[in-house]
């Protein structure tokens, strides 16, 4: 419902009334007994609502007062004791100078209720304080909790820019699929976590945060399963002339979905501050998706958007706040192999609020290209620096601690392959579009209990690099026991990173993981220079990647329309290709690439996978490339990069193997376990990619002379 009622003018009267008023009274909500409304005047203590310069207090415990309309400029608003203010049209502004929020006391706005879209989506409630200074107090809060945009209740798309939609997919008689919402980041899709055609995608801006989150997608149909999706979060404005102190929360979540095989869970909303300065101890403002409870079809929510813009010189001068900043897509603890939305943003004038312990945080992080600091330790967040061409620079050490995701690059979405006739788009993987990313650490960096380090990459071509992200460790590389450095090539282009370290060590249940990170799957083609190829446009005909083996293809012993081989064996700098797809198949992905240049030692006890991706039908891909060279390799671990095989079906054809190139000086390195084996065929006429290359090179030690005569 929307709340537009206008308000007569004032009579004769009550305008002489108010004339003699004091111009600063102090004027308190009466007990409860009287209607909800701000603008009733019995409802307040002096006889009429506050106006200018009032100083307004609301400690009534339970109460909720709805505002209607802007308030006049006050002196001060203090709200407490579970009393709560909701905000009803999108112009109702609350003008004051001092705004207090405490003691459980709760700010909030009315649902939006745009349903259709014919305008464009245009949103109609949010919190909007206009002021000199906001506190929120420990036990306050600004609660917008699934008050964006809503989910039908019969099967469609969800409301607003980014509403989750219904996928048209097929499975078990189970017909149609809630998908959940985006904003800041993608919404996840259903059935094999593809996000849908129908929105789910992210919209707004980073910088500007005013929209409020999306709906997810209902579900409806066989089987005798059904859904209704859910609320995506509200949108909150804090117009600050002066200071904004964050020690309670400010939250904007999506809905999540609690029934099984329900529709998917709304995007988390938007947030936008701009102060002069930001304050706080322990508060926290989120913006979160919410989470699709299924154990088939993952509908969860991207994330929201949060900007904080203040000033920079002013900002500077004080303590950094310790605030938590969450975008964090909703997750499914049920389905942990299939994938989720996206984090969503976290935009901030410059970097003066990051301090070198990083904890709590989880989005991209926007708004400025470089950061330099001494040391980084980094925990319990999920951090992606995501402007173009970012530059992250550490001149000691950099630790990437417990349960932390710490990403470079990635400021675009690119999609990998596309299915309209089962009604879905496949995920989106973050690349950039031109400019590289980069890394550099002047000390050791750390990955230890459960971190996660990804590179993501630029394209790379003739004019440019040969690679797509550069990591530079002066010192040591350590990837401890079960943490993991995910390098993610461009999945178009192919550009990959390249990692330039002192010495380098994984230890037993870690190191380096590229499986599927290589070139992607496109349908009725593929990707890469030895993609599978599908001459005859058959979904029987599909050929498997090729990189260092070429891949499966038909019909048995002609090798139509397998991948063909590429690149160098001695100096492997490409990733794998994927297989070849039909129209209604999902091919299998190449492997990514492991680029390391180590001037000390290379002690690997863990492993390093770059093997492909398989196919959810239809063609394997290629495995891809590991290039390693160093003085000394030592460990007991192992190297991989695997064809992937094809899917269970006759005719389907197996991915080829990758390329690993090895060069060392010295060598104690007791595993045998090095690997480029090609997929396997799907059946009897299927058949299997070949094996890739495996080169061991020996560098020649300082001091040698080479003659000849």
């Amino acid at each position: 419902m929307k709340f537009m009622c206008a308000r007569l003018v004032l009579g004769l009267g009550l305008a002489m009334a108010l004339s003699q008023r004091a111009p600063a009274a102090t004027v308190t909500w009466l007990p409860a007994g009287g209607t909800n409304d701000w603008f009733v005047e019995t409802n307040w203590s002096i006889g009429t609502w506050p106006t200018n310069a009032d100083y307004v207090v609301i400690t009534n415990p339970g109460v909720g007062i709805l505002l209607t309309n802007a308030t006049a400029p006050l002196g001060s608003l203090f709200i407490s004791n579970t009393a709560t203010l909701i905000f009803s049209n999108w112009a109702t502004a609350l003008n004051a100078t001092n705004v207090t929020i405490e003691k459980s006391g709760i700010l909030t706005h009315a649902a939006n209720s745009d349903t259709n879209g014919a305008d464009g989506w245009t949103p109609d409630a949010r919190v909007w304080i206009v002021c000199s200074n906001l506190t929120v107090a420990a036990s306050g809060s600004i609660n917008v909790n699934l008050k964006g945009y809503g989910a039908p209740v019969s099967r469609d798309k969800g409301y607003g820019p980014g509403g989750g939609g219904t996928n048209a997919w097929l499975d078990s008689g189970y017909w149609g699929i809630g998908q959940g919402a985006g904003y800041g980041g993608f919404g996840a899709g259903g059935g094999m976590g593809f996000i849908g055609p129908y929105g789910s995608l992210t919209y707004g801006s980073a910088a500007t945060p005013t929209n409020p989150g999306s709906g997810g997608g209902t579900r409806g149909g066989g089987g005798g399963y059904s859904g209704v999706g859910s609320w995506g979060g509200g949108a909150i404005l804090v117009d600050a002339a002066g200071q904004v102190a964050i020690n309670g929360t400010l939250t904007a979540n999506g809905g999540s979905v609690y029934t099984n095989r329900g529709g998917g869970a709304g995007s988390g909303g938007g947030i936008f501050i701009t102060c002069d300065t930001l304050v706080g101890t322990n508060g926290i403002i989120r913006a979160q998706g919410g989470v699709g409870f299924d154990t088939s079809y993952i509908g969860s929510g991207g994330g929201g958007r949060i900007a904080v813009l203040y000033n920079n010189s002013a900002q500077a001068a004080l303590p950094k706040p310790v605030i938590q900043f969450d975008t964090s897509p909703g997750y499914d603890g049920y389905s942990s192999s299939v994938r989720f939305g996206d984090i969503g943003t976290v935009y901030f004038t410059n970097a003066v609020l990051l301090s070198n312990l990083l904890t709590g945080i989880k989005g991209q992080i926007r708004g400025f290209p470089t950061w330099l600091v001494d040391q980084l330790t980094v925990t319990n967040s999920w951090i992606r620096f995501a402007e173009e061409g970012f530059t992250l620079t550490v001149t000691q050490d950099l630790v990437v601690g417990t349960n932390a995701r710490l990403q470079v690059g990635g400021s675009e979405y690119v999609f990998v392959g596309t299915n309209t006739s089962y009604g879905y788009l496949s995920y989106p993987t973050p690349c950039n579009t031109g400019l590289i990313s980069s890394a550099n650490v002047g000390g050791n960096l750390r990955l230890t209990n459960n971190a996660r380090l990804y590179l993501y990459n630029a394209p790379t071509g003739a004019a440019t690099e040969t690679y797509g992200n550069l990591l530079t460790v002066t010192g040591q590389l350590w990837i401890a026991s079960n943490s993991w450095v995910y390098p993610q090539s461009h999945p178009i282009n192919g550009g990959s990173p390249s990692m330039v370290l002192g010495s380098f060590r994984t230890d037993l249940g870690g190191g380096i993981n590229a499986n599927a990170l290589g070139f992607g799957f496109a349908n009725t083609s593929s990707r890469g220079p030895g993609g599978g190829r599908n001459p005859n446009n058959s979904p029987t005909n599909c050929g498997g990647g090729g990189y260092g083996g070429a891949g499966g293809g038909w019909p048995s012993g002609t090798n139509v329309g397998g991948g063909a081989t590429y690149g160098s064996s001695n100096a492997p700098i490409d990733p794998g290709s994927s297989g070849a797809s039909w129209v209604n198949g999902a091919a299998g992905t190449g492997g990514g690439l492991i680029r390391l240049q180590v001037s000390g030692s290379a002690q690997i006890d863990g492993t390093l996978y770059a093997n492909a991706g398989s196919p959810y039908d239809q063609a394997g891909g290629a495995g891809g490339g590991i290039y390693l060279h160093c003085r000394m390799l030592s460990g007991a671990g192992s190297f991989q990069a695997k064809g992937s095989a094809a899917a269970a079906a006759a005719t389907y054809h197996g991915g080829g193997g990758g390329r690993i190139a090895i060069w060392r000086i010295y060598h104690t390195f007791t595993s045998t376990n090095v690997t480029v084996t090609g997929g396997a065929a799907g059946g009897a006429q299927g058949r299997s990619g070949d094996s890739g290359t495996i080169v061991w090179g020996t560098i020649p030690a300082p001091g040698t002379i080479f003659t000849s005569k």
